[in-house]
């Protein structure tokens, strides 16, 4: 490709494979990068990603949402195969439900979209950093979703995307796999899914059930905050480096 260099890449990598051999420790987010990571070193800390729950506010758009049901994704290129893997799903949603709109932050995917009602469809790249959980915010949405392929790739990826919208109390529906299943309860602070099909029909059970979603979201954002706050989190990384120093 244009934009591919293989040798360029085959290097990027290796020097980051003797950077995490030459640390004095390894940071990651999840299990399952803990496990790849160990290959290097041996010395590796967990600790999650995490949110600042100030960032975070709770914006109502009632004026221009009136009776919308709004369904949310975000993500950047490297999601194309987990969208594919639900398009026709999403088609069948929209179809079904002439008052659902799909807002969609990053990219577009036009090849997934091209079906779907275009005046019902709301495509917006990506704003600076500091501005993106206010972004969110703005977007009032009701569902989130979060398809992964299951392939290893994805396997070491983390829920960061279910933190940012549970911590607007946004209820999402998540592939049962690393990294949602590790922090997700079925049917108490998410919906998981296995199959396309379910992910069709866990979507629907909340677009019908308002009463679910309040509390969905609500358990998801209590999780959030016991779990994934910046304040709490950083605290770790603190204690882990000031220790690090130490033996130093």
């Amino acid at each position: 490709g244009v934009n591919l260099d293989s040798k360029k890449n085959a290097k990027r990598l290796s020097n980051y494979q003797t950077i995490m051999k030459k640390a004095t420790a390894v940071f990651v987010t999840t299990f399952e990068l803990k496990n790849y990571a160990e290959r290097y070193n041996k010395n590796v800390v967990i600790i999650p990603n995490a949110v600042n729950l100030d960032s975070y506010p709770k914006v109502k758009d009632t004026a221009k949402k009136q009776n919308e049901i709004r369904l949310l994704w975000s993500g950047g290129s490297t999601h194309f195969p987990d969208l594919l893997e639900i398009r026709n799903q999403l088609e069948n949603l929209m179809k079904k439900n002439l008052n659902l709109h799909l807002y969609i932050l990053g990219v577009p995917f036009r090849g997934i979209i091209k079906n779907l009602p275009e005046n019902r469809v709301h495509p917006m790249g990506w704003v600076k950093p500091d501005g993106h959980s206010y972004r969110l915010a703005c977007m009032d949405a009701d569902i989130a979703i979060c398809p992964l392929k299951d392939f290893p790739f994805n396997y070491f990826k983390s829920s960061i995307k279910y933190y940012e919208t549970s911590a607007l109390r946004i209820p999402n529906v998540c592939k049962d796999m690393p990294p949602y299943k590790d922090d997700i309860v079925d049917g108490i602070n998410g919906l998981l899914y296995s199959t396309p099909q379910e992910f069709q029909d866990k979507v629907q059970e909340l677009i019908d059930d308002p009463v679910k979603r309040l509390q969905i979201g609500n358990a998801g954002y209590e999780y959030v905050k016991r779990n994934r706050r910046i304040g709490d989190i950083s605290k770790d990384w603190a204690e882990v480096i000031i220790k690090s120093i130490e033996i130093m």
